[in-house]
């Protein structure tokens, strides 16, 4: 019998470590560590037949890595229960089990564990008692994000976080599969077309498709995940040539999200500049990584303005607040005032003590006082009827049907169907993904003579959940992400991976406010909320 060792919890119940445990963890660590490397670089770069299929053929891509990686995993479980039963008594297996024990859950279950799981179960009920139980469950009328979807995200996210020990190097490959994307689709913003998926035939209707990601809002809403973690890592790296690396992964990101097009982007660095402060504000150090951040995004917009200026046949051109940023005179002048800030910030003696605290309280004010003033600013613009006042600004400010590119008309849409709901389906949701069920139902004509487009989703991450997951889905969904990131918040400085999860987490969440989750994007999040929990567990 291998070396055994047994030590009793302050609950009493026994658990095992011997040899076999550790033999046991390692294969099952090995065998995640395999899923992960493929999901982190061969999915964000897979394809089929160009942009015509991209939707299903990531969906099925990362569809069939789940199912491998989930048959194995069990194999492998099985073959170890069946070791233990004959060698051990089965004592290994009963101490696992002694943990799902009703009274071990509050010991063993975090929050956003048990969060997660009553969501699941939530969006298995709304799909028995949805009207479109087929659809609901495959999610095939809708975006593929039905309850099967659903559940593989669960298991991804308790494989990762629970059974997986981070190892920085597939994290790194993450990084560089993200930058070569992010480098694809800057080459298409300058019409170089690298991929060949472009003829003269489909040139104009493939304008806001780009890299391998496809529609331009969901390649941005990767990019700005790989934009946070490339700015946490920078921030908290020490060696040289690390820190190069982190900082010229930083740098393709900003360029990939100006370039990208996308208004989701403004979300995304906006979560991004508004968190690491909060973080980085604890020493000197953090604070000029910070600066130096700010003064790299603006170098960034001012080269895509002297390339554009440069190369104008050739580039696609910025618009929205881009526009503000790269047509401002005034931005050559900002960008060398930036930089002279971070370099005399780095002779300038201060004491880390004491100063970051008041830094920190300082930018939380800043932070709550210009969301005041947003709220202000649209309520001026909207209730106040000032809109005209704002010039362009009053795009994003005047709330109507043509907001957001119609954003504002399907919201609409979709509170009038809510409202329309059963009581129960209010609780729980008409099923996952089948908001274009309930709309092409009541809709269809009415969308296309109205706006020209049907919408099958909500563009809405959470709107979409609240109706097709309901009210009690929403609130697990968000509870299981409040507790996340705050476990993130809380060890973010302890490892630099939880920093890069916290980071790049939240400019996805953000800017869901204005997007949709999708089976091209959606599977990184949950990865990387698996990531940042076994971070925290490992610490």
């Amino acid at each position: 019998m291998a070396k055994k060792l047994i030590h009793m919890d302050k609950n009493n119940a026994a658990a095992v470590k011997d040899d076999f445990t550790e033999w046991c963890s390692f294969i099952i660590n090995e065998a995640i560590g395999i899923g992960i490397l493929v999901l982190v670089t061969l999915f964000p770069l897979y394809f089929n037949d160009a942009y015509y299929d991209i939707l299903s053929a990531k969906f099925y891509f990362f569809v069939r890595c789940m199912l491998i990686l989930i048959s194995v995993v069990l194999i492998c479980v099985l073959i170890m229960i069946c070791i233990d039963l004959k060698s051990y008594d089965g004592m290994h297996t009963q101490e696992f089990l002694t943990r799902l024990h009703p009274r071990n859950w509050k010991k063993n279950f975090r929050i956003a564990d048990a969060a997660v799981l009553l969501f699941w179960v939530l969006a298995g009920i709304s799909t028995l008692l949805s009207d479109f139980v087929y659809e609901a469950f495959w999610g095939n009328e809708g975006r593929y994000s039905g309850f099967y979807l659903i559940s593989l995200y669960v298991i991804l996210y308790f494989l990762v976080s629970r059974f997986w020990k981070i190892r920085g190097g597939y994290l790194e490959l993450f990084l560089l599969s993200g930058i070569i994307m992010g480098l694809l689709g800057i080459g298409d913003y300058f019409q170089l077309d690298p991929l060949n998926f472009r003829t003269p035939e489909n040139i104009d209707a493939l304008r806001s498709y780009t890299s391998t990601i496809g529609n331009i809002n969901t390649y941005t809403a990767y990019i700005g995940i790989i934009m946070g973690f490339a700015a946490a890592l920078f921030s908290l790296e020490e060696k040289p040539l690390k820190l190069a690396w982190y900082y010229i992964c930083m740098v393709i990101s900003f360029l990939a999200m100006i370039t990208g097009r996308s208004d989701n982007t403004y979300l995304s660095i906006g979560a991004l500049f508004i968190l690491l402060p909060f973080i980085l504000f604890k020493d000197k150090n953090g604070i000029q990584r910070f600066l130096i951040i700010v003064a790299t995004f603006f170098s960034t917009a001012y080269l895509i303005s002297l390339l554009n200026q440069l190369f104008p046949n050739q580039a696609l051109g910025v618009d929205g607040l881009f526009l503000l940023i790269t047509g401002f005179s005034g931005l050559p002048l900002m960008v060398l005032l930036l930089w002279a800030i971070v370099i005399g910030f780095r002779f300038y003696r201060m004491d880390t003590d004491k100063v970051p605290k008041l830094l920190t309280r300082i930018w939380g004010c800043f932070v709550i006082v210009s969301f005041l003033v947003l709220v202000f600013l649209i309520w001026d613009a909207n209730m106040g009827g000032h809109g005209s006042r704002y010039g362009s600004l009053s795009n994003y400010l005047v709330f109507s049907d043509n907001w957001g590119s119609h954003r504002g008309y399907a919201w609409k849409k979709a509170a009038f169907l809510y409202r329309e709901l059963p009581p129960l389906q209010k609780l729980i949701g008409s099923g996952p993904d089948t908001f274009v069920c309930l709309s092409r139902q009541r809709f269809y004509y009415t969308m296309l003579e109205e706006v020209g487009v049907f919408f099958d989703t909500v563009h809405n991450g959470y709107l979409q959940y609240l109706i097709t997951n309901g009210l009690l889905g929403l609130i697990c969904y968000m509870t299981f992400l409040g507790d996340t990131f705050r476990s993130f918040f809380q060890n973010a400085r302890k490892n630099p991976y939880v920093f890069g999860a916290l980071t790049a987490g939240s400019c996805y969440a953000l800017q869901t406010v204005v997007n949709l989750e999708l089976p091209i994007v959606t599977p990184a999040f949950w990865l990387l909320l698996g990531i940042g929990m076994a971070g925290c567990r490992n610490k």
